[in-house]
């Protein structure tokens, strides 16, 4: 199999569970609320850190949204799937690393 092929597929079966993983939220809110939930929205979150550590631009109002969390930009949500995607690409590139080392090692 080819090195971008293989890439490519766990790449789209990342996709697919980072998808998978997300649904619940659409029929129970609190869902969010559970580690896992934690876990799979963090890219979401990592917008509220970049702009407190001085990035300009990724949430609405420069964050002046009184005392609540102020939705994120039109560059913020650029930012934040072009970081999920980068990351998930990354772990994609990793692991089928691994499985054709595996292969050839068998």
């Amino acid at each position: 199999m080819n090195k971008k092929q293989t890439t490519l597929k766990v790449f789209l079966l990342i996709l697919g569970i980072y998808f998978v993983l997300w649904l619940p939220v659409l029929l129970w809110p609190e869902y969010l609320d559970t580690t896992l939930g934690f876990i799979v929205a963090s890219p979401v979150l990592s917008i509220y850190l970049l702009s407190a550590l001085g990035i300009p631009g990724l949430i609405q109002n420069a964050g002046a949204c009184g005392w609540n969390f102020c939705a994120p930009s039109l560059l913020g949500w650029v930012f934040i799937v072009t970081l999920c995607l980068f990351i998930c690409y990354l772990l994609a590139t990793c692991i089928s690393s691994l499985i054709r080392r595996l292969i050839v090692n068998l």
